[in-house]
């Protein structure tokens, strides 16, 4: 009698499980679905930075290296944040600034208008053309831990 108690509570659980499995897929296919439609308001122009691996760590000194927040989606603005920066949050991460500039604009470059490239490739020279990309919201971000700092320990960057 045990036994089959057991295997009967093991089955549901598999069917509860295969259940949940299905059912977050098929919303994500929603989701997607959305992204792809025209019509719909969510923004598929942005996108998560990439994962560590990918943008690589290996330095020689200090200033190759960069803090980033790895869930800061990228976008066609030079704007920074006005809000709350801490940088001993986990989300800050030390990577190498040369191969993270690349994969951003390569980013920009696929997704931004083609001024706004050209902008920021020539480090906005050219004020006339450039200044409408240059207004950003009158703010100052608060910045907390900033003694944290992006170094090159050991020929990784870390952050410290």
């Amino acid at each position: 009698m045990k036994k089959s108690v057991i295997i009967h509570i093991l089955i549901i659980a598999v069917i509860v499980f295969l259940f949940i499995f299905y059912y977050n897929k098929s919303e994500n296919v929603e989701i997607k679905d959305k992204i792809d439609d025209p019509n719909s308001n969510i923004n598929s122009s942005s996108e998560i930075i990439p994962e560590v691996d990918e943008l690589g760590t290996i330095c020689e000194e200090d200033s190759d290296c960069i803090l980033i927040n790895e869930n800061k989606k990228l976008g066609c603005s030079i704007c920074g944040d006005c809000g709350t920066i801490d940088y001993s949050m986990k989300e800050f991460i030390a990577v190498n600034r040369e191969s993270f500039e690349k994969y951003n604009n390569n980013w920009i470059e696929s997704n931004c208008e083609d001024d706004f490239y050209e902008c920021k490739i020539d480090n906005f020279k050219d004020f006339d053309k450039c200044e409408p990309y240059l207004r950003c919201p009158d703010c100052e971000p608060n910045i907390i831990n900033k003694e944290i700092k992006a170094k090159c320990v050991s020929n990784i960057c870390t952050k410290v």
